[in-house]
């Protein structure tokens, strides 16, 4: 993410049906070891991790304060895949053809089932914790579909 302006060299991997994703790479990065060092000369150095070691001598890695900070994709980084959103949809890797007689949204919903044929997702916990969201709206047409109970 450095290659974007983000703080760190944190690697990033994308993974695509399209040839374009290629151009998220922006080569190898030269001169980190350096410019890390007059960072940190600087005061203005960002670390990720704290390094110790346990009580059985080995060493260990946790997360500090700055990881969560890491979680945020840099902005030019987010115009990079606005730049490429266009070609990669054009290109339709791997996208099978639509049916011509698509049912609408409404009758794709109306014929599911609300089993939960797989427990271990938790989908019914799931369902619970959206539809308790306070900030939820579900379209009037999508409301009469919906289980009162799951």
């Amino acid at each position: 993410m450095l290659h974007y302006g983000g703080k760190t060299p944190k690697r990033h991997y994308a993974f695509s049906n399209s040839r374009h994703v290629a151009k998220l790479n922006a080569g190898k990065l030269t001169g980190w070891a350096k410019r890390k060092r007059a960072l940190e000369s600087l005061g203005q150095g960002t670390k990720l991790v704290d390094k110790y070691v346990d009580s059985q001598g080995k060493a260990r890695w946790k997360g500090n304060k700055e990881l969560r900070g890491s979680e945020n994709y840099p902005a030019k980084f987010g115009c990079k895949l606005v730049e490429l959103f266009d070609l990669m949809k054009a290109e339709k890797s791997g996208l099978p053809e639509l049916p011509s007689d698509l049912p609408s949204t409404e009758e794709i919903f109306e014929s599911m089932t609300f089993e939960d044929n797989w427990s271990e997702s938790w989908v019914v916990e799931v369902c619970h914790y959206l539809r308790g969201g306070k900030h939820l709206r579900i379209p009037p047409s999508f409301v009469k579909l919906l289980p009162k109970r799951l």
